[in-house]
């Protein structure tokens, strides 16, 4: 566990809490991997994939605490329903989003 400014980059909701958190003299830890197993009141997962691999999902379903514990799939798909197929028309403003987190940018650096 360690705290590593490079994996940090860019401003989430994770690191606003975390300043709330420090503030408040909460121990707050950084767990990068699923080898670790520390002891933990509360696991927040933040893993920047468009669908969680099955070994984090296994190691984060061993703590008995976890803030959206079964979010394991966070494709455009599957959280929306406010789809168009290719032969629809739609008035007004379209917003495209592609069907993998952050255009599947990370997804295809992990490949």
């Amino acid at each position: 566990m360690h705290e590593d400014q490079s994996r940090e980059s860019g401003l989430s909701l994770i690191h606003a809490l975390r300043e709330v958190w420090q503030k408040q003299e909460l121990q707050i830890s950084y767990l990068y991997g699923t080898k670790e197993h520390p002891e933990a009141d509360l696991l927040i997962p933040h893993i920047n994939l468009t669908r969680t691999p099955p070994e984090y999902v296994e190691h984060i379903r061993s703590y008995p605490h976890v803030v959206n514990r079964n979010v394991v799939d966070i494709s455009k798909r599957r959280i929306s329903t406010n789809l168009l197929s290719e032969n629809e028309t739609c008035e007004g403003p379209v917003i495209v989003k592609t069907d993998n987190n952050y255009g599947g940018r990370l997804e295809y650096r992990l490949a």
